[in-house]
């Protein structure tokens, strides 16, 4: 039977997802990890800016893995605007009250779920003409309509740019940075966000992996984040100390599920695709703890106990997609990706 394979390029486990409704076992030794690195930014006056990407202005994606620090205040994680004095920031991507915030036109469009400060999470924002869309962890967050200014000439990621200004800078970590000249779906979002893109991907403008550098070390004589891409739109390093745990090139630390064995295969989970209660049966194992994830590792359920060899559990209060059901006793762990419907 095919395997489907859910992973990300700094994941510390490489989780094997089996297609039938069988057990899921992962082990750890077996993993195959890549060594990388995401960039660090302190929220004061760190930031990136290319003056050689050409302006998006009717159809673009922009997308990034983003890790916030500080998410109750307003931080900005990209845009465009002007160099000039007087000029501002005509399209951009923020964190504002929790959530993400594009502004086009001076008119805030405001995402609906709150981040976790953090905790990572994949963000993208699409244009098409005047529609535009947030993503947050590949689903769907805002779609509306808003006229939009056109004309910037310098892109920013970090902060926002307004005249020879710049304001809210993004305190946190970011890593698989990709703006694209075209809308990608939603499918495709979610698509790549699961994996390091080649650089030779249709619409691809640029792409910022940060794989560059010693990871908390010195790294004072880079002085360019290098587009992957073909398109050679390297961004300048701005004010980051590249020196240390912050303002730098550092590890990526997103262990979307931690483990360290992983031996118990003989439960099984049903039906899948779920509606509101899923069953879980086991022949030997009759005390285990069940936790659920969202595929970008946060835990939306937690504290589930199996205390006999089946066990039920409702998830009507999940909203439909897919999601890591994780079961552990004191020794062993596995996992099962499973759909709500």
């Amino acid at each position: 039977m095919k395997l489907n394979y859910f992973s990300y390029k700094k994941f510390l486990i490489l989780f094997i997802i089996l297609s039938h409704a069988g057990a899921t076992t992962i082990n750890a030794q077996d993993s195959s990890i890549t060594s990388s690195n995401a960039l660090s930014f302190d929220g004061s006056d760190d930031y990136l800016q290319t003056l050689t990407m050409p302006p998006l202005t009717n159809e673009y994606t922009i997308m990034a893995w983003i890790k916030p620090s500080t998410i109750s205040s307003v931080r900005t994680l990209f845009g465009w605007g002007n160099n000039i004095s007087g000029g501002n920031n005509v399209s951009f991507l923020r964190i504002s009250s929790n959530k993400l915030s594009t502004n086009q036109s001076n008119v805030n469009l405001d995402a609906t779920t709150n981040l976790i400060a953090d905790q990572w999470a994949h963000v993208a924002l699409t244009r098409n003409g005047n529609d535009f869309k947030i993503y947050l962890n590949g689903i769907l967050d805002y779609s509306g309509t808003q006229n939009a200014n056109s004309g910037p000439n310098v892109f920013s990621i970090g902060n926002m740019l307004y005249g020879s200004s710049k304001y809210f800078h993004y305190q946190g970590v970011m890593d698989e940075f990709s703006a694209w000249n075209t809308e990608l779906s939603g499918s495709l979002i979610s698509s790549y966000k699961e994996s390091e893109l080649t650089g030779a991907e249709s619409g691809l403008v640029l792409y910022y992996n940060f794989n560059q550098g010693t990871a908390n070390n010195d790294n004072t004589s880079i002085t360019a984040i290098t587009d992957s891409s073909s398109n050679s739109n390297n961004a300048n390093i701005n004010n980051l100390t590249l020196n240390g745990t912050t303002s730098n090139f550092v590890k990526f630390d997103g262990t979307v599920l931690g483990l360290s064995n992983n031996k118990l295969n003989d439960f099984k989970v049903f039906p899948n695709p779920i509606e509101n209660q899923l069953t879980i049966t086991s022949k030997t194992q009759s005390s285990s703890k069940i936790s659920i994830y969202s595929l970008s590792g946060q835990k939306l359920m937690d504290g589930i106990r199996n205390t006999g060899l089946e066990t039920k559990v409702n998830i009507s209060s999940l909203n439909a997609g897919a999601y890591i059901i994780e079961i552990k006793n004191s020794n062993s762990i596995a996992y099962k990706k499973i759909i709500k419907l």
